[in-house]
């Protein structure tokens, strides 16, 4: 195949890909671990799809961090889709209630779709790896606080 879309719902400590070919046809659906060997392992088994991948997240925060990080760290093309559009979008598509394999695909779907949605740009890789940085960091500087400080939270 030469081109799919992969639709990412970004979860704190689990994400859900589907992955969708030219037709809108679900390829592949998954939840994978945020941790770097399980979303190498995405990364991979989703290569295997297509010569040319097109991936889509709905947030561009620190939880999303690593998977960018890594997609662009390979070269892959990844592109944002603002929460309220996949909201909005949910509506249209069968199935009732929200759950995470649905909001996977419609992100893929409206990736393969829509043509104005922003690009992540491996020049804001600084910033990914900045977010990385400070999500790892703040736990440890609390725990650091509370040890040398005692715990202060009333």
């Amino acid at each position: 195949m030469d081109r799919a879309w992969v639709g990412v719902d970004i979860g704190k400590q689990h994400h859900h890909a589907v992955v969708v070919d030219a037709g809108g046809d679900r390829l592949f659906s998954r939840r994978v671990a945020n941790d770097e060997s399980a979303l190498l392992a995405l990364i991979g088994e989703v290569s295997a799809l297509a010569e040319e991948l097109v991936w889509a997240i709905d947030l561009h925060s620190s939880e999303s961090a690593l998977l960018v990080a890594l997609l662009l760290a390979r070269g892959q093309r990844v592109v944002y889709v603002p929460g309220m559009m996949v909201n909005r979008a949910a509506n249209t598509y069968r199935g009732a209630g929200k759950t995470d394999a649905k909001d996977a695909y419609v992100i893929a779907d409206q990736a393969r779709m829509r043509r104005d949605l922003t690009v992540v740009r491996a020049d804001e890789e600084l910033v990914v790896e900045l977010r990385m940085l400070t999500a790892l960091c703040v736990p440890k500087t609390a725990s650091v606080q509370v040890k040398r400080h005692g715990d202060t939270r009333g």
